[in-house]
C-alpha cells in the first residue's frame, strides 16, 4: 500500500486558492472572499468538517447545476425586525452572511433582528466572526440541525427534519411538541427532550410568515 504524504499549507495560501477556485466556477469576486473567509475560518477553529475541505462539494454541486454560482435574495416580507428571504438556491455562504448583516442591522435599530432564509444551500459552520460585537449582541441561528448560540450547538444533532424542539409529521403519525424521537438500531426509541420552558403553542394548518 502506497504511504499518503501529508501536506501543510499557510491558511492565506487556502484561503486565496478557495477563492480563485470560486471565481473560476463564476462566483462574484467579493462573494467568493465571503465563502473562503468562512470555510478557512472554520478550519482555523478546529472544525475541518466544515473547511476547506468542502470546496469539492461546492464546486461539483455548481458544475452539476445543483446551486447557482450567482446568489440573488429577494426579500419576500420584511417588518422592522423581521426579514423572509429567499436564497434562489445560491451560494448558502453567502446568503447566511448577508442575513447577518442585516439582522445586525435591524437589532441595532430595533433591538433584534430576525432574518429567516429559504431556498439556499449548504453554508458551513454556523459561526460568523465578521462585524459582530460579543459583548453586545449574541447570534442565534436555527437550523434542521440543532440551535446555535454564538457558533455553540446547544441541541445537539437532530434526528428529524424540522426542528431540534418540534417536529411535525403527517400520515396519521404522532405530533411531538417539546420533544423528539427517532429509532435507535435496535429498534427502541430515542426521546430527545427539549431543556427549557414553553410558554404557548399554536399550530396551524398552513405556512404562518
Amino acid at each position: 500500500m502506497t504511504e499518503q504524504k501529508i501536506r501543510y499549507f499557510p491558511a492565506p495560501i487556502l484561503e486565496k486558492f478557495m477563492k480563485e477556485v470560486f471565481i473560476e466556477l463564476n462566483v462574484p469576486p467579493e462573494d467568493a472572499e465571503i465563502c473562503a473567509d468562512i470555510l478557512i475560518q472554520s478550519d482555523l477553529r478546529g472544525i475541518e468538517s466544515h473547511g476547506c475541505q468542502r470546496l469539492k462539494m461546492y464546486y461539483d454541486r455548481i458544475v452539476q447545476g445543483i446551486q447557482s454560482p450567482t446568489t440573488k435574495l429577494t426579500i419576500k416580507k420584511e417588518t422592522a425586525t423581521t426579514a423572509r428571504i429567499d436564497a434562489g438556491h445560491g451560494m448558502g455562504h453567502v446568503a447566511a452572511y448577508r442575513a447577518m448583516e442585516l439582522a445586525i442591522k435591524k437589532a441595532n435599530e430595533f433591538g433584534i433582528g430576525a432574518i429567516s432564509v429559504g431556498n439556499s444551500t449548504h453554508f458551513g459552520q454556523c459561526f460568523f466572526t465578521k462585524d459582530i460585537k460579543d459583548d453586545e449582541w449574541h447570534r442565534i441561528i436555527v437550523t434542521n440541525y440543532g440551535i446555535f448560540i454564538d457558533g455553540q450547538n446547544y441541541t445537539g444533532s437532530c434526528p428529524l427534519p424540522i426542528g431540534s424542539t418540534v417536529a411535525l409529521t403527517t400520515n396519521n403519525k404522532p405530533l411531538w411538541i417539546g420533544m423528539t424521537h427517532a429509532e435507535s438500531e435496535a429498534g427502541s426509541t430515542i426521546h430527545h427532550p427539549f431543556n427549557g420552558t414553553i410558554d404557548e403553542v399554536r399550530i396551524y394548518n398552513k405556512a404562518i410568515y
